[in-house]
């Protein structure tokens, strides 16, 4: 395996192709130039591996016994290679994607490793940074590196396993995504490259697309966790959904297209539209709510169950039967994925330098509700508590003094 020879999909793909197999086990010869995390054990040198010439095999030879395959993956010390190299080898991680339990568990290893890797300092980062981007860091230092760029990137001293499992946050780069739509939400005009190329490019929209649907559902702010939206029928709110430009283009029946000029929002979001349902007119309550979840699950919101505020009276004779699948509904979000969001947002305008200095650009509202937030279980993570003082009232996280706080004497 040398650099960019493939990637770890591909490889494990490759694999499967193999047929009438002798042995389980898979043999990677890495170039010794890449570095390759082993699971805590040492690195075992080339030169310590007994070859295949040493074997008194060749390489025709693929019915070897299991017992030689065995005794071949031992070091010196007893430790199996491939043991060693499995917890965190690329192969390994492309084929814990086959199955649920194997990825969690491959995931919950490398999360593991980076809790614990070291501490490094500023100047270190820089420096095994470039190591890293330029493919010549060795043992743990990419870890080391990932851990340094967590830390940063949430506003902490430290990680550790509640954090993860409280937050639901991501542990290596690019970090949380939904973290960063919604500081954008939050921040009109903020964090936007309107440059952009690609799908970075539809930032503008989609930010755009986000802060309307919290406006057509009436909540206060994106942390309304006590509020209830319009309802679908009588407060209106279905017919703001359906004006908006999330639905623009969508199909009016069942096997309809649309035209590449009717081309909707929700493309960017990679939403397929739905046609209503066979025999009816309309979209139902559901399909109205999962449209909106996607939407808001870029936040890292979800609205809860639909609460039923009305139903039509229902009665005998044909004159009623129209009256079917007409309730009236609202909803609220899901109280814990608001507050999951809100630890992380709040964090951000704490400890995070480029989020903390435009504090103040945060809606009353908004900063309001984020200085209730508790967070102080958290507080072991951090460089100063999260309670206080306010938000608004907070020193810079890096101990400057921020320029408009200043008081210059003449």
């Amino acid at each position: 395996m040398c650099k960019m020879s493939t990637t770890a999909r591909a490889a494990w793909q490759a694999t499967l192709r193999v047929r009438k197999t002798e042995s389980p086990l898979i043999r990677c010869f890495v170039q010794s130039s890449i570095s390759v995390m082993l699971d805590c054990a040492q690195e075992i040198p080339a030169t310590r591996l007994c070859t295949l010439d040493q074997q008194g095999t060749t390489a025709m030879a693929p019915h070897a016994s299991d017992a030689d395959d065995e005794s071949a993956l031992q070091d010196a010390d007893g430790d199996r290679l491939d043991q060693q190299v499995a917890a965190d080898s690329p192969l390994n991680r492309a084929s814990g994607s086959q199955s649920g339990v194997g990825a969690s568990s491959g995931q919950h290893s490398e999360r593991t490793k980076i809790i614990g890797a070291r501490a490094i300092s500023a100047a270190e980062f820089e420096e095994l940074r470039r190591l890293r981007d330029t493919k010549r860091d060795r043992g743990s230092q990419s870890v080391e590196v990932m851990r340094y760029e967590a830390c940063q990137f949430y506003g902490l001293k430290d990680l550790d396993e509640h954090f993860f499992k409280e937050t639901k946050a991501e542990y290596k780069p690019p970090f949380s995504k939904k973290l960063d739509f919604m500081l954008k939400v939050l921040l009109p005009g903020r964090f936007l490259d309107e440059g952009a190329v690609a799908r970075q490019s539809l930032d503008v929209k989609m930010v755009e697309t986000a802060r309307g649907l919290l406006k057509d559902l009436g909540l206060a702010h994106a942390f309304d966790v006590d509020g209830e939206t319009r309802s679908l029928l009588a407060g209106g709110l279905k017919g703001r959904l359906l004006r908006s430009d999330l639905f623009k283009g969508r199909p009016t029946q069942v096997g309809s297209k649309t035209t590449m000029s009717e081309k909707p929002v929700s493309e960017m979001f990679r939403i397929q539209l739905p046609a209503p349902k066979e025999g009816k007119a309309e979209l139902d309550p559901v399909q109205f709510k999962a449209v909106m979840n996607v939407v808001l699950g870029h936040m890292g919101l979800k609205l809860g169950k639909a609460v039923e505020v009305s139903r039509p009276r229902r009665g005998k004779g044909k004159q009623h039967e129209s009256a079917s699948g007409n309730s009236d509904y609202k909803y609220k979000l899901e109280r814990k994925y608001v507050l999951r969001m809100a630890k992380l947002v709040k964090l951000q305008f704490r400890e995070v330098p480029r989020v903390w200095q435009l504090r103040r650009e945060l809606e009353p509202a908004v900063r309001a509700f984020l200085n209730e937030v508790d967070a102080s279980d958290l507080d072991h993570l951090l460089r100063r508590p999260s309670g206080h003082p306010l938000i608004e009232d907070l020193s810079s996280p890096t101990g400057e003094e921020s320029p408009e706080c200043m008081i210059v004497i003449r």
